[in-house]
């Protein structure tokens, strides 16, 4: 029975983890097909969703620093959720969310 909850516990952890990458990819592409719609470059855009997955993992009190966490114990995770994690940190370090350092 354990097993089992455990199982669960992954399966749930990697579909939410595999949600937040693509919705951060979706933002990505939106920003791009503006630039290519209009032609130039806004440089006032904030990824808000990238923004509030930031602040998420990296200030809230009930989940403080989880990806930190999620990456110490990246080698306990399943094999997809280890892809997301990786794919959430590369759209975070891509993004450069200027002034939250």
């Amino acid at each position: 029975v354990g097993s089992a909850a455990s199982n669960d516990q992954h399966a749930d952890l990697t579909a939410r983890l595999d949600r937040i990458k693509i919705l951060l990819y979706e933002e990505r592409s939106a920003s791009s097909n503006a630039v290519s719609q209009s032609g130039s470059i806004n440089l006032n855009w904030i990824p808000a969703i990238a923004t509030g997955v930031f602040k998420k993992f990296t200030t809230e009190s009930d989940v403080e620093e989880l990806m930190p966490k999620l990456i110490q114990n990246l080698p306990l995770l399943p094999f997809e959720a280890r892809k997301s994690v990786s794919a959430i940190f590369n759209y975070l370090l891509v993004c450069g969310l200027d002034g939250v350092d």
